[in-house]
Protein backbone atom coordinates (compact mmCIF):
# COMPACT_ATOMS: atom_id res chain seq x y z
CA UNK A 1 0.00 0.00 0.00
CA UNK A 2 1.25 3.31 -0.89
CA UNK A 3 0.26 7.02 -0.33
CA UNK A 4 -0.90 9.00 -3.74
CA UNK A 5 2.12 11.42 -2.84
CA UNK A 6 4.58 8.21 -3.10
CA UNK A 7 2.97 6.99 -6.47
CA UNK A 8 4.07 7.69 -10.27
CA UNK A 9 1.65 8.62 -12.63
CA UNK A 10 3.11 5.19 -14.84
CA UNK A 11 1.24 2.69 -12.67
CA UNK A 12 -2.04 4.68 -13.67
CA UNK A 13 -1.37 3.90 -17.35
CA UNK A 14 -3.49 1.36 -18.85
CA UNK A 15 -1.91 -0.63 -21.93
CA UNK A 16 -5.52 -0.06 -23.77
CA UNK A 17 -4.30 -1.14 -27.41
CA UNK A 18 -2.24 -4.32 -26.16
CA UNK A 19 -5.17 -5.13 -24.37
CA UNK A 20 -7.60 -4.99 -27.51
CA UNK A 21 -5.09 -7.23 -29.67
CA UNK A 22 -5.33 -9.74 -26.31
CA UNK A 23 -9.55 -10.11 -28.04
CA UNK A 24 -8.15 -9.71 -31.58
CA UNK A 25 -6.44 -13.10 -30.50
CA UNK A 26 -9.63 -14.56 -28.75
CA UNK A 27 -11.23 -14.02 -31.88
CA UNK A 28 -8.95 -15.91 -34.29
CA UNK A 29 -9.01 -18.87 -31.16
CA UNK A 30 -12.42 -18.64 -31.55
CA UNK A 31 -12.75 -18.91 -35.53
CA UNK A 32 -10.37 -21.87 -35.53
CA UNK A 33 -12.45 -24.13 -32.95
CA UNK A 34 -14.77 -25.52 -35.87
CA UNK A 35 -15.18 -28.82 -33.82
CA UNK A 36 -16.20 -27.43 -30.55
CA UNK A 37 -20.48 -27.25 -31.21
CA UNK A 38 -21.13 -24.59 -28.99
CA UNK A 39 -18.28 -22.32 -30.09
CA UNK A 40 -19.79 -23.60 -33.88
CA UNK A 41 -23.34 -22.76 -33.05
CA UNK A 42 -22.64 -19.81 -30.84
CA UNK A 43 -19.53 -17.85 -32.91
CA UNK A 44 -21.41 -14.78 -34.02
CA UNK A 45 -22.84 -14.08 -30.07
CA UNK A 46 -18.74 -14.83 -28.82
CA UNK A 47 -17.21 -12.19 -31.88
CA UNK A 48 -20.06 -9.58 -30.95
CA UNK A 49 -19.11 -10.07 -27.49
CA UNK A 50 -15.86 -9.48 -28.09
CA UNK A 51 -16.20 -6.32 -30.35
CA UNK A 52 -18.32 -4.95 -27.09
CA UNK A 53 -15.16 -5.92 -24.61
CA UNK A 54 -12.70 -3.97 -27.48
CA UNK A 55 -15.26 -0.71 -27.59
CA UNK A 56 -15.30 -0.75 -23.60
CA UNK A 57 -11.74 -1.25 -23.32
CA UNK A 58 -11.31 1.68 -26.29
CA UNK A 59 -13.23 4.19 -24.25
CA UNK A 60 -10.96 3.76 -21.46
CA UNK A 61 -9.14 6.70 -20.44
CA UNK A 62 -5.12 6.07 -21.09
CA UNK A 63 -4.25 7.50 -17.86
CA UNK A 64 -6.26 7.87 -15.07
CA UNK A 65 -6.93 10.81 -13.06
CA UNK A 66 -5.55 10.82 -9.01
CA UNK A 67 -8.64 12.22 -7.35
CA UNK A 68 -8.54 12.82 -3.53
CA UNK A 69 -5.82 14.64 -1.28
CA UNK A 70 -2.52 13.79 -0.61
CA UNK A 71 -3.67 11.45 2.52
CA UNK A 72 -5.26 8.62 0.43
CA UNK A 73 -4.22 5.15 0.47
CA UNK A 74 -4.28 3.04 -2.31
CA UNK A 75 -2.96 -0.48 -3.05
CA UNK A 76 -2.37 -1.79 -6.43
CA UNK A 77 -3.15 -5.34 -8.02
CA UNK A 78 -1.45 -6.29 -11.18
CA UNK A 79 -2.66 -9.05 -13.56
CA UNK A 80 -1.63 -10.15 -17.01
CA UNK A 81 -3.76 -10.55 -20.27
CA UNK A 82 -1.12 -13.17 -21.37
CA UNK A 83 0.74 -15.96 -20.88
CA UNK A 84 4.16 -14.03 -21.94
CA UNK A 85 3.41 -11.80 -18.76
CA UNK A 86 3.86 -9.19 -21.28
CA UNK A 87 0.45 -7.34 -21.48
CA UNK A 88 -0.15 -5.99 -17.74
CA UNK A 89 -2.10 -3.59 -16.30
CA UNK A 90 -2.58 -2.96 -12.12
CA UNK A 91 -6.13 -2.08 -10.49
CA UNK A 92 -5.86 0.79 -8.28
CA UNK A 93 -8.36 0.48 -4.87
CA UNK A 94 -8.00 3.20 -2.48
CA UNK A 95 -7.95 2.19 1.04
CA UNK A 96 -9.62 5.05 2.23
CA UNK A 97 -13.31 4.38 0.67
CA UNK A 98 -12.57 0.64 1.40
CA UNK A 99 -12.33 1.49 5.27
CA UNK A 100 -15.90 3.60 4.92
CA UNK A 101 -17.17 0.70 2.98
CA UNK A 102 -15.95 -2.35 5.74
CA UNK A 103 -16.71 0.36 8.89
CA UNK A 104 -20.07 -2.16 9.41
CA UNK A 105 -18.08 -5.49 8.69
CA UNK A 106 -17.39 -6.74 12.24
CA UNK A 107 -16.90 -10.00 10.70
CA UNK A 108 -13.05 -11.15 12.13
CA UNK A 109 -11.74 -14.16 10.42
CA UNK A 110 -8.02 -15.52 11.25
CA UNK A 111 -5.69 -16.10 8.81
CA UNK A 112 -2.62 -17.90 8.22
CA UNK A 113 0.50 -15.76 8.73
CA UNK A 114 2.76 -18.34 6.31
CA UNK A 115 0.10 -18.32 3.62
CA UNK A 116 -0.45 -14.45 3.14
CA UNK A 117 3.05 -14.45 3.30
CA UNK A 118 3.72 -16.17 0.47
CA UNK A 119 1.42 -13.77 -1.79
CA UNK A 120 2.90 -10.01 -0.43
CA UNK A 121 5.70 -8.00 -2.36
CA UNK A 122 8.13 -7.92 0.65
CA UNK A 123 10.72 -5.72 -1.01
CA UNK A 124 12.01 -2.86 1.12
CA UNK A 125 10.17 -3.85 4.48
CA UNK A 126 13.31 -4.44 6.20
CA UNK A 127 14.36 -0.76 5.86
CA UNK A 128 10.59 0.62 7.40
CA UNK A 129 9.70 1.38 10.75
CA UNK A 130 6.79 -0.40 12.11
CA UNK A 131 3.21 -0.67 11.22
CA UNK A 132 1.60 1.85 13.58
CA UNK A 133 -1.56 0.03 12.46
CA UNK A 134 -0.80 -3.01 14.06
CA UNK A 135 -4.81 -3.79 15.67
CA UNK A 136 -6.61 -2.79 12.68
CA UNK A 137 -7.52 -6.34 10.87
CA UNK A 138 -6.08 -6.33 7.10
CA UNK A 139 -8.43 -7.14 4.25
CA UNK A 140 -8.31 -9.87 2.07
CA UNK A 141 -10.28 -11.04 -0.70
CA UNK A 142 -10.40 -13.72 -3.61
CA UNK A 143 -9.71 -11.65 -6.74
CA UNK A 144 -12.53 -13.26 -8.54
CA UNK A 145 -11.57 -13.21 -12.02
CA UNK A 146 -8.29 -15.63 -11.51
CA UNK A 147 -9.72 -17.37 -7.98
CA UNK A 148 -6.72 -15.93 -6.34
CA UNK A 149 -6.19 -14.89 -2.78
CA UNK A 150 -4.58 -11.67 -2.42
CA UNK A 151 -4.44 -8.87 0.57
CA UNK A 152 -6.08 -5.69 -0.12
CA UNK A 153 -4.46 -3.74 3.25
CA UNK A 154 -2.22 -5.30 5.69
CA UNK A 155 1.34 -6.35 3.88
CA UNK A 156 3.34 -4.57 6.45
CA UNK A 157 1.80 -6.52 9.22
CA UNK A 158 1.88 -9.63 7.96
CA UNK A 159 5.47 -9.10 7.07
CA UNK A 160 5.60 -8.25 11.27
CA UNK A 161 3.44 -11.20 12.54
CA UNK A 162 5.63 -13.77 9.98
CA UNK A 163 9.26 -11.79 11.20
CA UNK A 164 7.01 -12.85 15.27
CA UNK A 165 6.33 -16.28 14.38
CA UNK A 166 3.43 -15.41 14.93
CA UNK A 167 0.90 -18.04 13.12
CA UNK A 168 -2.48 -16.28 12.19
CA UNK A 169 -3.83 -12.60 11.94
CA UNK A 170 -6.86 -11.34 12.38
CA UNK A 171 -8.52 -10.02 8.92
CA UNK A 172 -11.76 -9.06 7.71
CA UNK A 173 -12.72 -10.81 4.31
CA UNK A 174 -13.60 -8.71 1.33
CA UNK A 175 -15.98 -8.97 -0.96
CA UNK A 176 -16.29 -8.57 -4.29
CA UNK A 177 -18.75 -6.44 -4.23
CA UNK A 178 -17.02 -4.19 -1.55
CA UNK A 179 -13.52 -4.19 -3.44
CA UNK A 180 -15.40 -3.58 -6.89
CA UNK A 181 -16.69 -0.09 -5.18
CA UNK A 182 -13.54 0.72 -3.55
CA UNK A 183 -11.54 0.71 -7.04
CA UNK A 184 -10.26 3.61 -8.11
CA UNK A 185 -12.82 5.32 -10.60
CA UNK A 186 -15.47 3.82 -13.30
CA UNK A 187 -12.69 3.35 -15.80
CA UNK A 188 -11.24 0.76 -13.48
CA UNK A 189 -14.29 -0.79 -12.72
CA UNK A 190 -14.86 -1.12 -16.79
CA UNK A 191 -11.33 -2.35 -16.76
CA UNK A 192 -11.97 -4.76 -14.36
CA UNK A 193 -15.23 -6.14 -15.17
CA UNK A 194 -13.97 -6.74 -19.32
CA UNK A 195 -11.07 -8.43 -17.90
CA UNK A 196 -13.52 -11.08 -15.91
CA UNK A 197 -15.65 -11.11 -19.30
CA UNK A 198 -11.37 -12.24 -21.04
CA UNK A 199 -11.43 -14.73 -18.33
CA UNK A 200 -14.76 -16.06 -18.88
CA UNK A 201 -14.36 -16.30 -22.50
CA UNK A 202 -11.13 -18.59 -22.31
CA UNK A 203 -12.98 -21.06 -19.96
CA UNK A 204 -15.79 -21.38 -22.90
CA UNK A 205 -13.19 -23.26 -24.48
CA UNK A 206 -13.27 -25.87 -21.65
CA UNK A 207 -16.92 -26.31 -21.13
CA UNK A 208 -18.25 -29.80 -21.97
CA UNK A 209 -21.69 -29.47 -21.55
CA UNK A 210 -24.49 -27.37 -22.46
CA UNK A 211 -25.17 -26.44 -18.88
CA UNK A 212 -21.62 -24.94 -18.46
CA UNK A 213 -22.12 -23.21 -21.73
CA UNK A 214 -25.54 -21.80 -20.36
CA UNK A 215 -23.64 -20.44 -17.19
CA UNK A 216 -21.19 -18.96 -18.72
CA UNK A 217 -23.48 -17.08 -21.27
CA UNK A 218 -25.32 -15.96 -18.35
CA UNK A 219 -22.35 -14.48 -16.75
CA UNK A 220 -21.33 -12.67 -19.12
CA UNK A 221 -24.95 -11.21 -19.59
CA UNK A 222 -24.83 -10.18 -16.10
CA UNK A 223 -21.38 -8.18 -16.60
CA UNK A 224 -22.78 -6.20 -19.27
CA UNK A 225 -25.68 -5.19 -17.48
CA UNK A 226 -22.96 -3.30 -15.08
CA UNK A 227 -20.80 -2.39 -17.81
CA UNK A 228 -24.02 -0.57 -18.91
CA UNK A 229 -24.95 0.87 -15.64
CA UNK A 230 -21.09 2.83 -15.39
Amino acid sequence: MYMINDIGTDIFNIPRDKIIHQFDKLSYIYSTQTINPYIKYNYKWLIKEIEFCKYAIDTIELKSPIKGGYDNQYFSYDVYWDNEFSVVNSFIFYINTLDDILKSNDTIISQSVSELYEKINTYGFEKETESKSQAKPIYVSEFVPTKSIFVLDGNHRIYEAYNKKQKTISAVNVTEHEYFKALLNDNFRRLYLTYCKYQLFYRVLLAKSPLQYAKFKRKIQNINIKIDHL
